[in-house]
């Protein structure tokens, strides 16, 4: 905990000058402390997206960062001034019992980041991700190695640049850092003045603290994009028509799409407000396209390099190079991602009409099973309140978003936490439109929810109850140790046996028999059993570009 302690502090110091570099280059009065968070990330994002277009995110780009924040401190010192005098009078005016709210959040925070990833798409292909991006930047092809690396997300890019891998520190932690800023300003009082609704709508937020604990003990993008769908619909909702605010939201929105592309919907927000504008509005429409095409380019080279498909997992459109992944492999991954949804094979899934797919997703059991169910009812909630509250276009929006986006994965790959960047938001939108006591008793609430996330740490009996999946029985567990130093990052062992296919000799883990498993094993790893499969099935195994993995990868055929 000690030493994660220390490595937010290095964010801190990171994060905020970046973000001040922005508010000065784009000549912009006010932001606050969270602002220049988000900012700051969006900064770093670009850089490190095109830095590992080239070379490996190690030391030196941690160099290049640190000179340009030394530079940045150098050109906006006037800005720093002013948000230490208004840090300074804030701080002074927090009671000392928020105050120890501040010390409990930062505290669970912390503890959660110190245990092993939760999340199971952790030991098939986070780790992996960025252990690869540490080394070698973005590999061609590297979904020719494991069809999961094609899915590497932009966010992983982002933690790669910034987890000081060289050293050797367990540390993936970013997703929690800005989970920790995003609970205290949910929690703090506001330093302008709010409604009651706005006051409340910030306030629930804090209501997700347990969920995103446990997805943040891996780095999940998922943790950023329902923190960043969010802030996004809290700007949309009370924020002020004007070009900053619009500007603000358009970064936000840009990153979450890069992060993940099904953000995409978010784009509904800052489009809505351009609109509104009376004044500025051409300026706002430049920005918005610029960063779409900014951080759109960045999504679709990252997808080039990793698989050949700029717009993967779709095989429209594909460049002619040595490192194409044959059609029918991604056929498999997207069969594969649409049966997870429903807990059985795609060849059972296959057989079974529109209503049967409907009833087993509504009926599968366990915490999923409930989740659906919550998910459906919530669907059917917000149609009816988006016709209740006509009257409330703002209302409105944020709710046939949330019905438009639950649609699109129903189609797609409807697993539950795939909806929860536009369904908490709805929730809240809900549970504060129709109770009056969710707008009283907010505070309370949110404080509520942020007590029951030690439950996380101290009652992992609670975790193993809600599900039947015997992997996601296996709850990390806190301990004396995570005082200092965090745990490892993968549950399982990093054990493995040295194996050959074609020119590649690879690490085959041996920790666990889980398919699609690579956990935190040396570079270059794959289940022997995964490699198998598609030699066996689909006549493909992969090999390198060259003679290292550097060059990349190619499939051939058996």
């Amino acid at each position: 905990m000690i030493v994660l302690l220390l490595y937010f502090i290095f964010l801190i110091g990171v994060t905020v000058p970046c973000g001040l570099l922005i508010q000065k280059i784009m000549r912009i009065q006010a932001l606050s402390l969270l602002d220049l968070f988000w900012l700051g990330m969006a900064l770093i994002t670009v850089m490190a997206g095109v830095w590992c277009l080239f070379l490996p995110l190690d030391f030196k780009f941690v160099i290049v960062l640190i000179i340009c924040v030394i530079l940045a401190i150098w050109v906006c010192h006037d800005l720093i001034k002013l948000h230490c005098s208004s840090a300074k009078h804030f701080i002074s005016t927090i009671a000392t019992k928020n105050l120890v709210w501040v010390v409990i959040c930062t505290v669970l925070v912390l503890a959660a980041g110190t245990l092993s990833g939760y999340v199971l798409d952790n030991d098939s292909y986070y780790l992996q991700t960025i252990q690869w991006l540490d080394n070698y930047g973005l590999v061609p092809g590297i979904a020719n190695w494991h069809l999961f690396l094609a899915q590497q997300s932009g966010f992983h890019i982002l933690e790669s640049a910034l987890n000081l891998e060289f050293l050797d520190l367990e540390f993936n932690d970013l997703g929690l850092f800005m989970t920790l800023a995003m609970i205290l300003w949910s929690t703090l009082p506001s330093s302008i003045e709010e409604t009651v609704f706005q006051k409340a709508f910030r306030n629930l937020l804090a209501m997700t603290f347990p969920l995103i604990l446990l997805l943040g003990t891996a780095p999940s993008p998922d943790v950023l994009v329902i923190l960043l769908s969010y802030y996004v619909i809290y700007k949309f909702l009370f924020g002020a028509s004007e070009w900053t605010n619009v500007f603000m939201i358009s970064v936000l929105t840009a990153m979450a799409c890069y992060f993940k592309i099904t953000s995409v919907l978010l784009g509904v927000f800052p489009l809505l407000m351009i609109f509104r504008l009376k004044e500025d509005r051409w300026r706002s429409t430049l920005h918005f396209c610029g960063l779409g095409l900014l951080f759109g380019g960045l999504f679709m080279a990252k997808n080039i390099l990793a698989s050949a498909y700029p717009l993967f997992p779709l095989t429209s459109v594909s460049l002619d190079v040595d490192w194409l992944v044959p059609v029918e492999m991604i056929r498999f991954y997207k069969d594969a991602t649409i049966a997870q949804a429903y807990g059985i094979s795609f060849t059972e899934l296959n057989q079974l009409n529109g209503w049967q797919c409907f009833l087993l997703w509504i009926q599968q059991a366990g915490m999923e099973g409930l989740m659906n169910k919550g998910i459906f009812l919530l669907v059917i909630s917000s149609v009816c309140g988006a016709f209740f509250y006509r009257h409330k276009p703002k209302i409105v929006t944020v709710l046939l978003v949330f019905v438009s986006f639950a649609l699109i994965m129903a189609l797609s790959s409807p697993q539950a936490r795939f909806f929860l960047p536009f369904l908490i938001p709805a929730t809240m939108v809900l549970l504060l439109s129709t109770f009056s006591m969710a707008r009283n008793y907010s505070l309370g609430i949110a404080r509520f929810a942020v007590i029951s996330g030690v439950c996380i740490l101290l009652l992992p009996s609670i975790i193993r109850l809600s599900t039947d999946n015997e992997r996601m029985k296996n709850v990390p567990e806190f301990e004396h140790s995570n005082l200092l130093f965090p745990l490892q990052r993968s549950r399982y062992s990093d054990a493995f046996a040295k194996a050959n296919i074609n020119n590649i000799q690879y690490n085959d883990p041996t920790g666990d028999d889980f398919f699609y498993g690579t956990y935190d094993v040396p570079l270059p790893a794959a289940q022997k059993e995964y490699l198998d499969y598609f030699k066996t099935y689909y006549q493909v195994s992969p090999e390198y570009r060259g003679d290292t993995p550097v060059e990349g990868f190619r499939a051939v055929k058996n």
